[in-house]
């Protein structure tokens, strides 16, 4: 057909020319090598019929023609196994063309470089691909305007030469390395792909800045779509380089679980239908978190690495307890307690008690697990824990404790407190390095309760419970070192017009 339209007039040739483009290029991908190189041969009879006419429009349309007519060519030898050919024919492209020809060059550099790569030939797709990538970079001068289908294209094609160039070792992958770091940073901040690469390249000869690390990876995650497939979504495996050791990759982990759940918790706290499930990822990634960390830690040998960790495990811990609280999963708190024990310091000893104080929950839900944090945190064998100062706060989550027991019905757990309290009061500094002195406001305020509490046993005509409380609320009054005694007897003077 195509011998058919052989034409007299140049504007005939042309159109039986473009047809022949097309049509080549498709049969290559289709696999049609033979019959794509005999179409080829048509096509090049009618570029020498065309090349007749020395017009200056005609010139001009020849010098694109013959860019679409070699890269065709080039491509149909790359397939058909003859890279030597693909490389003398893509010297005799024409180097002055311009405008949408330097896309012809782009995209078929980029399908010679991307499978170099699937071979693999790394150092044959870095050729390619940097062919590829100065097109698409002489495109963008010449468009001068934003394109979004030019932004995707080269982006696939930094990606195909940031993998290449880490999979080389030499002077001229190193430069290609940080050609397309500065492009990720300039102009697809915005894509997790070029944040990947990035990672991918601080790690090529171990990492030296974790903070710069950590940052990108902050940003990664940012515009990642927050599911586990995505999470291990050119971070995948087959990306990873052969110098990349456990300790790297664990890192890697590390940093992704650590800001999933960061960026979770905000998602979470919306009270929106969807909280429960993200409460529920959190408490995935802080379990994945952990999996990771030990074996990660046991590489290093330095105090301050290792601290530097602890303190991301404790913000997890955290989180894990808000997320198991709020998923009500009460039977999975013990065991988050515990965990956090060996690595207690004040400040998560606060977070957990304010988290579940002001969680809502039920009130018997409430006391039992402020008295395990109580119970589980007083016998703490973490260095970072001050048992003074965890004395100097106790008496204000004793105060509450009580209170919610009182509130639960809990009225053994209630008894239970004020003995503790008394205990407390009555040690003093015994076994911390703190001097302590229970507060006489705190002492007045369960005093006070624990005789109201006497009253109403004694309107309920329980006579025994009534002396018992009795008794607690003035071992209590009788530990108040300000007052001179005066709550003591207030309280005796009141019981005895009781009795």
């Amino acid at each position: 057909m195509l011998d058919c339209a052989t034409s007299a007039h140049i504007q005939g040739n042309s159109r039986s020319f473009e047809l022949a483009l097309t049509a080549a290029r498709t049969c290559m991908d289709q696999g049609h090598l033979d019959l794509s190189q005999k179409i080829i041969g048509v096509a090049a009879t009618r570029l020498n019929d065309m090349s007749k006419n020395q017009s200056d429009h005609y010139r001009a349309k020849e010098e694109a023609y013959m860019t679409e007519y070699y890269m065709l060519r080039v491509y149909l030898s790359w397939l058909q196994g003859r890279p030597d050919i693909a490389e003398h024919l893509f010297s005799k492209v024409p180097q002055a063309s311009r405008g949408g020809h330097q896309e012809t060059i782009m995209d078929i550099c980029y399908q010679v470089g991307a499978q170099a790569i699937s071979r693999p030939r790394p150092d044959v797709a870095a050729r390619w691909l940097e062919r590829a990538l100065n097109s698409s970079e002489l495109l963008q001068v010449e468009t001068q305007q934003a394109n979004l289908g030019l932004k995707d294209k080269k982006l696939r094609v930094l990606v195909a030469f940031a993998w290449a160039g880490l999979h080389l070792d030499t002077v001229d992958a190193k430069h290609g390395l940080d050609r397309a770091v500065m492009c990720f940073k300039s102009e697809y901040d915005d894509a997790f792909e070029a944040q990947v690469l990035q990672l991918e390249i601080l790690s090529k000869e171990n990492i030296a800045d974790y903070d710069e690390y950590a940052e990108i990876l902050r940003r990664a995650i940012a515009v990642l779509e927050l599911n586990d497939a995505d999470l291990k979504t050119h971070i995948p495996q087959d990306l990873y380089h052969k110098k990349i050791g456990t300790k790297d990759r664990a890192f890697m982990y590390l940093l992704a679980e650590y800001i999933k759940s960061n960026k979770l918790i905000v998602e979470a706290r919306d009270h929106t239908p969807s909280s429960a499930k993200v409460y529920k990822q959190i408490r995935q990634s802080v379990q994945r978190f952990e999996t990771y960390l030990q074996g990660h830690l046991d590489t290093y040998s330095t105090t301050p690495e290792g601290e530097a960790w602890m303190h991301k495990h404790r913000l997890l811990l955290a989180l894990d307890f808000e997320a198991a609280i709020n998923l009500k999963q009460w039977d999975n708190v013990p065991s988050i307690i515990e965990r956090a024990s060996n690595m207690l310091d004040d400040q998560l000893c606060s977070v957990f008690l304010d988290c579940i104080l002001c969680s809502g929950a039920p009130a018997p839900n409430i006391a039992q697990v402020v008295k395990d944090i109580i119970c589980i945190f007083h016998s703490s064998p973490s260095p970072s824990f001050s048992a003074g100062v965890f004395h100097q706060k106790l008496p204000r989550y004793l105060r509450c404790l009580f209170q919610i027991a009182l509130e639960a019905a809990d009225y053994s757990l209630a008894e239970s407190v004020l003995h503790q309290a008394i205990a407390l009061a009555q040690d003093g500094s015994a076994d911390t390095d703190l001097p302590f002195v229970y507060p006489s406001d705190e002492l007045k305020w369960l005093s006070t309760m624990a005789f109201n509490r006497a009253v109403d046993l004694y309107i309920a005509s329980a006579d025994e419970e009534c002396r018992e409380w009795g008794e607690i609320a003035f071992t209590l009054a009788d530990l108040i070192k300000d007052d001179g005694g005066a709550l003591l007897r207030m309280l005796r003077q009141n019981y005895a017009k009781l009795m």
